[in-house]
C-alpha cells in the first residue's frame, strides 16, 4: 500500500493430474520475514505462505459441469478449504508427495512496495483498486481512510479528508522520542519459529546451513 501501490504478487495454482504422485518442494525468502520494503511511507508486501490442500475432488469437479467453482484466487481458496484438507504452512518446504486431485498453490510474490503515505492516495484511484480486487474493503477503510458509498461506488471527500485528518493526529498522538522507542523496541524479541530462518537475534549469524536456490 503507498500513494501508489507496489505491483500486485502473482499465483499459481496446481492440481495433480493422471499422474501419481508428484513430488514438489520450495526454497524461498520472504516466508518469515519480508526482505522487500516500501519508500517515502509506503508499506512493505505481505510475508508469502505456502499453501497445499488434498481429497480436494478437483479432478472429478473440473471434469464435470463446473458450476459454482471460480477460480480466481480467493474464491478458489474458500472452496477448497470448504471441499479438502487445507494447509497453511511455511513457503520453503521440503520434497513431500501429492496425489491425484491434491492442490499445490504457489504464491510466487507478495508484491511490490509501496511508494508515498497511503493517506495521500487519490481516492478515486483507491476505489478503482477495490472495484478490479487488487485491494480489500478493510484496506480502502482501514489503511487508506477513504469514505464512499458501496451501491454508488462514489467517494464522500468530506468523510474522506476528516478521516485523513484523523488519522494524522492520531499517529502523533501514538509517536514518541527516539530514545523511547529505541529503548522498547531493542527489548522486543521475535518468535524462536522466525528465529530459526532468521538466525542469532539481533545479530543475524546463521545458526543453520542456509541453502539457497
Amino acid at each position: 500500500h503507498g500513494m501508489h501501490r507496489g505491483g500486485c504478487g502473482t499465483v499459481q495454482v496446481w492440481v495433480a493430474h493422471q499422474t501419481a504422485p508428484v513430488f514438489h518442494m520450495c526454497l524461498a525468502d520472504n516466508s518469515k520475514i519480508q526482505t522487500a520494503q516500501g519508500l517515502f511511507g509506503g508499506y512493505a508486501p505481505s510475508a508469502m505462505p505456502g499453501l497445499s490442500a488434498r481429497r480436494t475432488r478437483m479432478v472429478e469437479r473440473l471434469g464435470g459441469d463446473g458450476k459454482g467453482l471460480e477460480l480466481a484466487f480467493e474464491p478458489l481458496l474458500d472452496d477448497v478449504q470448504a471441499n479438502g484438507d487445507l494447509a497453511v504452512e511455511f513457503y520453503a518446504r521440503t520434497t513431500r508427495p501429492f496425489d491425484e486431485g491434491d492442490v499445490i498453490s504457489f504464491v510466487f510474490s507478495g508484491g511490490g512496495g509501496g511508494y508515498g503515505d497511503p493517506l495521500d492516495a487519490d481516492p478515486e484511484s483507491v476505489l478503482e483498486g477495490l472495484a478490479e480486487r487488487s485491494i480489500s474493503t478493510w484496506s480502502v477503510e482501514t489503511v487508506y481512510r477513504v469514505a464512499y458509498d458501496p451501491e454508488s461506488g462514489k467517494v464522500d471527500e468530506e468523510e474522506t479528508q476528516r478521516l485523513r485528518e484523523e488519522e494524522r493526529r492520531d499517529r502523533l498522538a501514538r509517536g514518541r522520542r527516539w530514545d523511547e522507542f529505541i529503548a522498547e523496541w531493542s527489548a522486543r524479541r521475535p518468535p524462536d519459529e522466525i528465529l530459526t530462518w532468521f538466525g542469532s537475534w539481533p545479530e543475524g549469524k546463521p545458526t543453520a546451513p542456509i541453502i539457497r536456490h
